[in-house]
């Protein structure tokens, strides 16, 4: 997007258009005469200090940014200026301000800017005085201090009564004065996410505040309630009307990647021992447009646990994204109905729940016809870890459908002897009633009683035929890798790696002297690139 938007803001530069002006370089030549009266709006990008000698009279739109260490004004720059009023004098039109990677931004104080402002957006600027003059810009509705190190938001912030956009992500160990909150009567949209370090410390006040601020924000929320006291003074906080969300609970949001945080998902990470402090917290009321969902709760028996929906129902129609972790009372994930309206799920991973025995099964108080089948329609990615008593995926009569599973990766499931079945069915990770065609990522660790992928007779062998992908580590029963003469059924295979299996005494089993002219026929087709044995 930022592409699309630069190349437009370019095309229009080229055609003459001088109300706008880009610099991505030098900027010291910036001041050309024929613009400087008529340019409305300005995005420099600076690889050297701040030109000093800049005045604009038209200007609504200021972007200043730079690409390497922060930006500072020069000294000479400083010294003329006895205040940074002198900076905009000239600039009585500014409306938007954005400085980006700067050491001590220039605040705008003047009458006249706090008059026409209406958005300042300062990030990962260098923030080492005090901020309390920006509630003089009466007319702000947009504020960001994103990723500046403020320590403390000061009451005066409380004087911007039109501020609809409140952003302060990456302001770590952030003290926030009373009152702040209470008198933002219009805002709509507040990010205070860290992600790392300490946590902002909301006072009593502060919660007392938020708690009445969430009946009116309607837009976007995004916070970190790690302390449990915080959690307990929420209780009955009223979430409905958010559109957008991420709000964790017991712990921090995970840190972001560049091109992740303009991907927008609704997220809740939830850390407690009890299901009733979900509930209490009201939280669950946004399950219905949730995307994102990291579960870790000790007492939780099935995931509807956390939730007040009935068990005919699933409350997770928009989930595309599913993680859940160090449950220890977890023994089924899912029922069946919950199951069938996981259409959207596109990724579930599963750690640490010592009790858990199967992803679905079928509760006898469930009304469900045997021969429905269940389809994961979406689900591409499916990471299993460290599950001593699960025994099956599904404990279901029913055939159950992973049509667009591309990647598998199973660590420390010691109750099977086998990934794909025999003829027996049995100690199979994925039974016969089971369906998957397109899997082309495999990845086995730690599974201590494993003697074989799949059997030598295996029928379905279209379950197979798409793997790229095999990697193998630490499985110390497994024998041989793949099953007498095997080449038709790995015609797609391009990867294998295998790593501490000790007892592994052949990789391929081939009879040369039954087969020779087709392992002629497959070796000239084969996509097999590499292959990689490694001891311990």
């Amino acid at each position: 997007m930022h592409d699309l938007v630069l190349a437009f803001v370019l095309q229009r530069v080229s055609r003459g258009d001088l109300n706008w002006m880009v610099n991505h370089g030098d900027v010291s030549k910036c001041g050309r005469e024929e613009i400087i009266g008529s340019c409305k709006r300005i995005s420099l990008t600076c690889t050297a200090d701040f030109p000093r000698d800049f005045k604009y009279p038209s200007l609504s739109l200021l972007q200043l940014m730079h690409s390497g260490w922060p930006l500072s004004f020069p000294e000479k720059f400083h010294e003329s200026m006895e205040n940074p009023e002198k900076f905009y004098e000239s600039m009585d039109n500014l409306q938007v301000i954005a400085y980006y990677n700067m050491h001590y931004p220039l605040l705008p104080r003047s009458l006249e800017c706090s008059t026409n402002l209406k958005t300042l957006c300062l990030h990962n600027c260098k923030m080492m005085f005090d901020c309390s003059c920006v509630g003089d810009l009466v007319n702000l509705e947009v504020l960001s201090f994103a990723h500046c190190g403020i320590r403390k938001l000061p009451s005066t912030i409380g004087n911007l009564r039109k501020l609809k956009l409140l952003d302060l992500i990456g302001c770590v160990d952030l003290h926030i004065d009373d009152g702040v909150f209470k008198s933002l009567e219009n805002l709509e949209e507040l990010y205070m996410r860290v992600s790392y370090g300490e946590a902002i410390r909301f006072t009593d006040a502060n919660l007392e505040e938020l708690k009445m601020l969430s009946r009116q924000l309607n837009n976007a929320l995004e916070v970190e309630f790690v302390e449990k006291q915080t959690q307990s003074q929420l209780k009955n906080s009223l979430f409905m009307k958010l559109d957008k969300f991420k709000i964790s609970m017991g712990c921090l949001l995970e840190h972001e990647h560049f091109n992740e945080s303009y991907a927008f998902k609704n997220t809740l990470k939830i850390v407690t021992e009890h299901c009733k402090d979900v509930l209490d917290f009201q939280i669950d009321a946004l399950f219905k447009k949730t995307e994102k969902l990291h579960v870790q709760v000790k007492d939780m028996t099935r995931l509807e646990d956390i939730s007040i929906y009935t068990y005919d129902q699933c409350p997770f129609l928009y989930l595309r994204d599913l993680r859940v972790s160090n449950c220890v009372e977890l023994k089924y994930l899912f029922t069946i109905p919950v199951a069938s309206g996981l259409r959207k799920l596109e990724l579930l991973t599963v750690s640490s729940c010592s009790v858990l025995e199967a992803l679905v099964h079928d509760y006898p108080s469930e009304i469900n016809s045997g021969d429905e089948m269940i389809i994961f329609k979406e689900l591409k990615f499916m990471s299993l870890k460290n599950l001593p008593n699960l025994v099956s995926l599904f404990v279901v009569d029913n055939v159950v459908e992973l049509p667009q599973l591309v990647q598998l990766e199973v660590d420390g499931l010691p109750n099977f002897t086998t990934i794909y079945p025999d003829k027996n069915n049995f100690s199979a990770f994925l039974k016969s009633e089971v369906k998957i065609a397109k899997l082309e990522k495999l990845k086995i660790i730690r599974m201590e009683k494993l003697k074989q992928i799949w059997a030598p007779d295996i029928e379905e062998v279209n379950k197979i035929s798409m793997l790229r992908e095999i990697e193998v580590e630490r499985c110390d029963s497994l024998v041989n890798l793949y099953p007498t003469n095997p080449m038709r059924k790995m015609n797609h295979l391009e990867r294998l790696i295998v790593k501490e299996c000790g007892s592994i005494e052949v990789i391929f089993n081939i009879d040369l002297d039954n087969v020779r002219h087709e392992v002629e026929q497959v070796s000239n087709n084969s996509s097999l690139r590499s292959i990689g044995v490694f001891k311990s």
